[in-house]
């Protein structure tokens, strides 16, 4: 079975922006994992696991000792990542590495509505995403 891991750091509206994205990546089968902000681990419904990026030690990598953290990232197959896009020196660690990161910009570009955006870049992993996000609430008086 594919292991995935979705890594979304951000505040919580380019969250639900993105959700589209990511629940379309974890719709290709496999077990996902999603690490992302602390404030927006409630919001992820459709992965088989999540955690807050500052729970993992992600920040560590590169920094410090983080044995631990590359151990763990070594266990996934394939790692979607918004988070260090803009930091050449992460990327060329998880490069050396040989971890198999695949890198998206984590910022819409405004030329088009931030849903589009990040659906757009999923939709070339063979994927279609939704086109509004949804956040399923359970009913109440």
């Amino acid at each position: 079975m594919k292991r995935r891991l979705l890594i979304r750091p951000g505040a919580i509206g380019d969250f639900i922006l993105s959700l589209p994205a990511l629940e379309a990546l974890a719709a290709q089968g496999g077990d996902t994992e999603v690490w992302c902000a602390e404030q927006n681990v409630p919001l992820v419904r459709f992965a088989s696991g999540v955690r807050s990026i500052g729970s993992t030690g992600l920040d560590r990598l590169g920094v410090t000792h983080a044995d631990d953290v590359v151990a763990r990232l070594r266990g996934f197959d394939d790692i979607v990542s918004w988070y260090g896009e803009n930091r050449a020196e992460f990327r060329a660690l998880v490069e050396e590495l040989g971890l198999p990161f695949r890198f998206l910009r984590a910022l819409p570009d405004g030329l088009c509505h931030g849903a589009d955006f990040y659906a757009g870049q999923v939709r070339g992993s063979g994927v279609t995403p939704g086109r509004f996000p949804r956040i399923p609430c359970p009913e109440a008086p």
